[in-house]
């Protein structure tokens, strides 16, 4: 993706579903593997290509969706930050992802458009929202790295 390309109403309209339907999606690597293992092993195609990167499969594109979708207002992010273990006092970060009113609005608006993509986002979610970050890592290494 281009760094000016627009990213399709579509794709911000499945991410802010799957969002919806997690209530919360806590971490910014649960959700790109979450969407990665969607489009790989689930039939949950939003819509999103992923490269091989530093920590596996990872999207620019939905990273920049993401943006996207808390500058409109419809997500909000926060942020935890974590005291540093290590002297160079390097903190790390955890986002967690909730859908905002507007959000809720939008979504609202569209869903009888997406109830068979909602159907296999809420499989995905059953699937994946629940494990442990480290072992979805380790199944996304394992299977696709």
């Amino acid at each position: 993706m281009e760094n000016g390309e627009i990213i399709s109403d579509e794709k911000l309209l499945k991410l802010l579903l799957l969002i919806k339907l997690a209530g919360k999606i806590e971490g910014k690597t649960r959700l790109q593997k979450m969407v990665f293992l969607g489009k790989e092993e689930e039939n949950v195609d939003i819509g999103f290509g992923f490269i091989k990167y530093n920590y596996g499969p990872y999207s620019f594109e939905l990273t920049k969706a993401l943006e996207t979708l808390q500058t409109l207002g419809c997500i909000k992010v926060e942020t935890i930050l974590f005291a540093s273990a290590s002297e160079d006092g390097f903190q790390t970060k955890q986002f967690t992802y909730m859908i905002t009113e507007e959000g809720e609005k939008l979504v609202n608006s569209k869903i009888d458009e997406m109830k068979e993509v909602a159907e296999k986002i809420k499989h995905l979610l059953k699937k994946w929202n629940n494990v442990p970050r480290a072992k979805i890592i380790e199944h996304v290494y394992s299977q696709y790295m």
